[in-house]
């Protein structure tokens, strides 16, 4: 029977980080004989203390759950949620405010818009400041000079504005449902790279679960996949067969800088010695330039099976059969099946190769981990930790990874945006590349809408089966350091689901245009790389000396307004960053 120890007066304490859940494991020997129970998914709140107590004899060792003895109530944790709420809500009444008066023109002497003043400068007004200006004039003023160009007529006005109306979308214009995705997925990467308010739900797991700092980056990858399908789309036939070294170029010229301008932004502030050469934009240089290669190679003969269809549609013989359903699948066959391929090597890799001294199929942290038959401390990342340090060294792979706050600095250095995990992000920008074509090859957006929904409930259902609909177990856990094939699903799900939302508010019904996210949208690089270089200076990051979640939200919403500021000035002047 194990004897308890009596402290007395003396008081054992241990600090942990209230953002993640902990899983504890006690254990009594006595007489060689070890008994021991478990307390698992405790999660902590802020500010508080805890205690535990445990009940031992001859046969059993039963220990109860960690029970609260002093903190602040439970709604105080709330406390930084609702004020970053009504920060959110007054700063949002501000833009409103802010473009009701731009619009009616009250503020147009200090931001004429970009088309009025190219408008007015045509009619001859060189000083548009002293235009007197009122909606009507700005109206007048655009209608005249595109009719002066010749670009517009009262006739082809109107039945552009039917025509729009019965496709439902902008299919002649930006899909701006696209720009708002982007721009919505950036700004919470600003949020979350900030701090997150300091929640653990706003921060990144520290290896298998799902948060919403988890989601932003594969929603980033599947945007980049829906544009690459408008760009292909808008390059004309004869461009794609005539000239297919030039495309080939554009797309490895952009790989290159995106990579060399990620290792930029990587390595701030370190050695050569110790450059990292993965990274987030280096991850997205990869998978675009595989899934635009790949296009482009499939390129003919996609554009000669729909340009097949597209003319039958015009003729009676148009009968809309299965074939002519599914112009979104058969044409690119090939693309599909060598994308699958590389799912199925990713799988083979992570769970059918062995590493000296780790367990088969390992997908785990390492370090302080626990397994009784394996030491784990140089297994971490499994498969795909092996290869970067093999490839790369130690000292050129990701030195900080989020398992070392629950796992212990004994875990080995581990890159998030890793080699194998390359293999399942083109996977992800090829789901997104999936939707991009839906909403162009579908000119009504009944059809659109339900491929975007059948693809998320068939991700869905894939993600949540391998899973187990647990982000922490299953086959295939959920896991954002190893870009797990279940991960990828589920987000690939949120993508087709978001995008739906956001295609029939934005593009079809237009009960909003996206602003301000369309902005960043359209500004993606220039605000990923401002706030990635200027994360810690003022007024993006305060030095606050005892910080709270409501200072923290506070702070970091400011950091967003400011660059989403930034993002709707560099599109009021015309000014977008693009490679």
């Amino acid at each position: 029977m194990c004897s308890p120890t009596y402290l007395g007066s003396m008081t054992i304490g241990y600090y942990v980080n209230s953002r993640y859940k902990y899983d504890f494991f006690y254990s009594c020997t006595a007489a060689n004989v070890t008994r021991s129970c478990s307390i698992e998914n405790q999660q902590f709140e802020a500010e508080s203390s805890y205690m535990s107590l445990a009940n031992f004899n001859d046969t059993a060792f039963e220990c109860f759950s960690l029970f609260k003895t002093s903190g602040p109530k439970e709604i105080k944790t709330y406390l930084g949620l609702i004020f970053g709420s009504f920060y959110t809500i007054v700063l949002l009444f501000l833009f409103l405010t802010f473009r009701h008066f731009h619009r009616n023109g009250s503020l147009f002497v200090f931001f004429p818009s970009f088309e009025t003043r190219q408008a007015a400068a045509d009619l001859g007004h060189a000083d548009v400041e002293r235009i007197s200006f009122v909606s009507s004039f700005s109206s007048e003023l655009s209608g005249q000079r595109q009719l002066a160009q010749g670009d517009l007529t009262s006739s082809n006005a109107q039945a552009s504005l039917e025509l729009q109306m019965q496709l439902g979308a902008g299919l002649h214009g930006r899909l701006k449902s696209v720009d708002t995705f982007r721009g919505l997925s950036l700004i919470l990467m600003i949020f979350v790279n900030y701090g997150g308010g300091g929640y653990w739900y706003f921060n990144h797991s520290p290896w298998d679960g799902l948060t919403l700092a988890d989601l932003v980056f594969p929603w980033f990858v599947f945007i980049m996949g829906v544009s690459i399908s408008i760009t292909m789309k808008s390059l004309s036939g004869n461009e794609l067969r005539m000239r297919p070294r030039s495309a080939v170029g554009k797309i490895l010229k952009r790989t290159l800088i995106l990579f060399f301008v990620g290792l930029i932004i990587s390595n701030r502030d370190v050695l050569v010695d110790t450059l990292r050469i993965m990274g987030v934009l280096q991850r997205l240089s990869i998978a675009y330039c595989f899934v635009a290669l790949l296009t482009l190679v499939n390129a003919r003969y996609s554009q000669k099976a729909n340009i097949s269809v597209l003319s039958r549609r015009a003729t009676s013989d148009f009968k809309n059969g299965v074939a002519d359903n599914l112009l979104d699948l058969v044409p690119f066959v090939v693309e599909w099946i060598v994308v699958l391929l590389l799912v199925a090597v990713w799988t083979l890799i992570t769970f059918v190769v062995q590493i000296d001294g780790c367990p088969r199929g390992y997908v785990g942290p390492g370090g302080l981990q626990y397994d009784p038959d394996y030491n784990l401390t140089n297994c971490t990342g499994g498969v795909a930790g092996f290869i970067d340090r093999t490839v790369f060294g130690l000292d050129h792979t990701y030195q900080h990874p989020t398992a070392r706050q629950i796992y212990g600095y004994n875990v080995l250095p581990y890159d998030p945006e890793g080699l194998l995990g390359c293999l399942t992000s083109i996977f992800l920008t090829f789901c997104g590349l999936h939707a991009g074509r839906v909403i162009c090859i579908y000119w009504h957006w009944k059809p659109v809408m339900l491929r975007l929904l059948v693809c998320a409930i068939v991700t869905g259902v894939l993600g949540g089966g391998l899973c187990q609909l647990n982000t922490t177990s299953g086959p295939i856990p959920v896991n954002k350091n190893l870009w797990s094939l279940s991960f990828v699903l589920i987000t690939a799900c949120l993508g087709f689901t978001i995008l739906a939302i956001l295609y029939i508010m934005v593009d079809v019904l237009k009960w909003w245009d996206g602003a301000p996210f369309t902005y960043a949208g359209m500004n993606s690089l220039l605000l990923y790389v401002g706030h990635e270089l200027l994360e810690g200076w003022f007024p993006f990051s305060w030095g606050v000396q005892y910080p709270t979640h409501e200072v923290f939200m506070i702070e970091n919403i400011t950091a967003c307004a400011f660059w989403l500021a930034i993002a709707g000035y560099c599109n009021h002047i015309q000014f977008y960053l693009k490679v």
